[in-house]
């Protein structure tokens, strides 16, 4: 793992309860919701990753259906435990980190320093992710674009959900902004 990498770890996690920022949205137009960012546009049709505006800690996924439902990870302390979908509210499992790279992708990681891992074969068919011991490769990174996906940069996957309920499975499926399942806000 990278020096950088573990030292926006040791920052994030040894603050993750202190950070208070505003809620982080995609910049967006007023009319219509179309994106104003060039520069991502581009980058979006090119098939590229679009780099993220969101980096820090202490920060809540929501889903764009019902914001009152965020991302939670499973308690514990292990490799493997599940993302799903619960109530917001002031678990340590509902926060997480978001330390960035210099190329504007993230890694996403909960309170007890584990990553989200983006291999495509862990969040397929409704299955839920995991999170797992950090890595530095594309399949540990992602990024939040302006069209308000969380995008996987190996695979291009993005998060989605089934529906906003209590322990609906955060998953991985092809990108799509206009399916609101797969659309999230991430804030303090």
């Amino acid at each position: 793992m990278s020096r950088t990498l573990l030292a926006s770890l040791s920052l994030s996690l040894g603050v993750l309860a202190s950070c208070e920022h505003d809620t982080v949205a995609p910049n967006r137009s007023p009319v219509g919701g179309a994106t104003n960012d060039v520069v991502s546009q581009a980058a979006s049709a090119a098939g590229s990753v679009v780099p993220t505006t969101v980096h820090g800690v202490n920060f809540q996924v929501k889903t764009q259906l019902d914001q009152s439902f965020c991302i939670q990870v499973e308690s514990g302390t292990i490799e493997g435990r599940g993302l799903t979908m619960q109530q917001c509210g002031l678990a340590d499992t509902q926060r997480w980190a978001f330390p960035w790279y210099s190329d504007g992708t993230i890694v996403i990681v909960e309170s007890q320093g584990m990553c989200l891992d983006g291999h495509l074969t862990r969040g397929v068919l409704g299955v839920p992710m995991t999170v797992a011991q950090c890595g530095t490769g594309g399949d540990w990174r992602f990024a939040y674009t302006s069209q308000a996906l969380l995008q996987n940069e190996k695979n291009r996957r993005c998060l989605q959900i089934p529906q906003a309920a209590a322990n609906a499975p955060v998953s991985l499926a092809d990108c799509d902004p206009t399916k609101q399942n797969q659309l999230w806000v991430v804030s303090h």
